[in-house]
């Protein structure tokens, strides 16, 4: 199969936004069929249902790719295993263990039912994985929603989505989400995807959460200015590739999906014939989830219909027999039908409580909804729930994911609990505290160690964890702890005109011969086109060596000229 998207992005998290009709989830749906062509490990969650014709080829008359379909969809037939909101934990351990590609769907579920299964699955999957596994969630908002919540339990789910997003990569995770309503997914979900695929939204605040992701990944206001006024005439299937990191943008049409197209709607008044489903082999999955089977059976309210049904069938066909059979036969006909007619009170009994338990639930949620309208009036936003600091001890955590391995020759710290600082966190805290009276700004601290703002941040939030440092106001301080922890022959990052001759050691080529041009003018600024005839590169060029050394803070731009960072001096 033809690679419609490039390795690179395939191997970050990656965010697919567009209003209905734009084409993301048969962006999604091509993703998907790429990855499980060669082979990968995927898991789909799927709010709508509507992703089972992964099962299907185009034509809905041949099989498609061998994958598990649990869970409840558009077309019923679909469904390979029935599971309930109590499986989580089962469905998340079956998705770890193996290569099982599977998708998982909830059309139908109340939020509050969805939210329990979500919960136990995605702390099951986090907690457990071990190998690369491809994540896919459709419609995302659902999952990490932003502002009001109809649920209490909606926070653990922010929670364990956005815990995914930020530390999932390290354990094998990559999460592909897709929304329609960009302005409702959380912002902290958002900014955990390195590439953006940005298709067709109209509304001014969908439009403002894609502005949002280019302030955070990129300076490049060309490129921001040509997505934003773009997105809202773009064509179905149209969109922007952009991801920084992988240094790849691009305008392209995808083309359309090699499988069923389930998410179209099916001709009025008519029952599509669908046959040929790709089959798995799901006697040892059965064997597995034998549990959650037998669970889901005895609270579906079809299940129990169609049981009723047959034993009114029997008890019709027992009584008939009554008048063709001897006395002594029809008192013992007469028994067995008045025992099916008790078992027939009884399963009405179940179908009563069923509907009691539901009417609970609608009353609980009611409630529920009470109480978040309380906590509304309190607060401004109910968008993080503080959760209590767990304390994990170092030998039952090297039990299941192994003792940290240090390169050779790597210099390391010790801290408080014994766990060694990477290279990148030893270097931020020699930055902070070279300046450990006055304070280091965070801009500072990128020209210092050279590190763009996503592992920074991640340097930071590691070093402040082990109380190694801390901000005070806007700016960054050691505390005595990570005074302590600095080697013995700590020597400071260079200033001034040394810091500039660290600078032209270590850049290359364009990036280099900017550098220079704005070091040997300072403090005279220049225009990006007049900075581009000094050196020789073209406008594309020029723009992508400004917004590297912008990325390095190494210069500071407006909208018409450039100027290199005071701090260099």
């Amino acid at each position: 199969m033809k690679r419609i998207i490039q390795p690179e992005i395939m191997e970050q998290h990656t965010a697919i936004l567009g209003k209905t009709g734009a084409g993301k989830s048969s962006v999604m749906r091509l993703f998907i069929e790429q990855l499980l062509a060669e082979n990968k490990r995927v898991c789909i969650i799927d709010p709508k249902g509507d992703h089972y014709g992964i099962k299907l080829d185009a034509t809905g008359k041949h099989a498609g790719y061998p994958i598990m379909a649990l869970g409840d969809f558009k077309d019923e037939r679909a469904t390979d295993i029935k599971i309930s909101r109590e499986s989580g934990k089962e469905i998340g351990q079956l998705i770890v263990e193996g290569n099982r590609p599977a998708v998982i769907g909830f059309r139908g579920w109340m939020p509050s039912a969805r939210n329990q299964f979500w919960i136990d699955f995605a702390s099951t999957v986090y907690n457990n994985n071990k190998a690369t596994l491809y994540l896919m969630i459709d419609e995302a908002h659902n999952f990490a929603p932003k502002g009001k919540v109809l649920d209490p339990k909606i926070g653990y789910c922010i929670y364990w989505t956005n815990l995914i997003g930020a530390e999932g990569r390290g354990i094998g995770l990559r999460l592909t989400i897709a929304s329609q309503r960009p302005q409702k997914v959380h912002n902290d979900l958002l900014t955990c995807c390195e590439t953006l695929v940005a298709m067709r939204v109209t509304h001014p605040a969908d439009r403002g959460a894609v502005a949002d992701w280019l302030k955070e990944y990129s300076n490049d206001n060309e490129r921001g200015k040509l997505v934003l006024t773009s997105l809202s005439s773009m064509k179905r299937g149209e969109a922007f590739v952009w991801s920084p990191e992988a240094e790849i943008f691009e305008q392209k049409q995808f083309p359309l999906f090699k499988t069923y197209d389930s998410f179209a709607p099916p001709p009025e008044g008519k029952k599509l014939q669908l046959k040929g489903w790709a089959t798995v082999d799901m006697k040892e999955v059965r064997a597995k989830l034998a549990k959650v089977i037998e669970k889901a059976e005895e609270t579906d309210p079809k299940a129990l219909k169609k049981k009723i049904i047959a034993l009114q069938a029997d008890l019709r066909k027992k009584s008939h027999l009554e008048a063709t059979t001897d006395s002594g036969q029809i008192i013992e006909l007469k028994k067995t039908a008045e025992n099916l007619r008790i078992e027939n009170k009884e399963l009405h009994k179940i179908a009563a409580n069923i509907k009691s338990q539901a009417d609970k639930e609608i009353k609980s949620f009611r409630n529920a909804m009470i109480e978040i309208e309380k906590i509304v009036n309190r607060f401004t936003t109910l968008e993080v729930i503080q959760l209590p600091e767990m304390k994990i001890d170092k030998k039952e955590w090297e039990k299941y994911s192994g003792p940290a391995k240090i390169r050779e020759g790597t210099p390391t710290l010790k801290t408080t609990d014994d766990s060694p600082l990477s290279r990148g966190e030893i270097k931020v805290l020699v930055a902070i505290a070279q300046n450990k009276d006055e304070g280091t700004g965070q801009q500072e601290l990128s020209i210092l160690t050279g590190y763009k703002n996503t592992s920074r941040y991640e340097y930071i939030r590691r070093l402040t964890a082990k109380g190694l440092c801390e901000m005070r106001g806007n700016l960054l301080f050691p505390t005595d702890a990570g005074i302590d922890q600095l080697p013995n022959d700590f020597e400071p990052i260079p200033t001034g005109a040394d810091l500039r001759q660290y600078w032209e050691q270590r850049l290359k080529g364009g990036e280099l011969k900017l550098f220079k041009v704005l070091v040997n003018i300072y403090p005279e600024a220049i225009s990006s086109q007049e900075l581009g005839e000094r050196t020789g590169y073209k406008n594309t060029s020029t723009y992508e060596y400004i917004r590297r050394l912008n990325a390095r803070k190494l210069l500071i731009q407006d909208s018409r000229e450039i100027i290199a960072n005071p701090k260099l001096f």
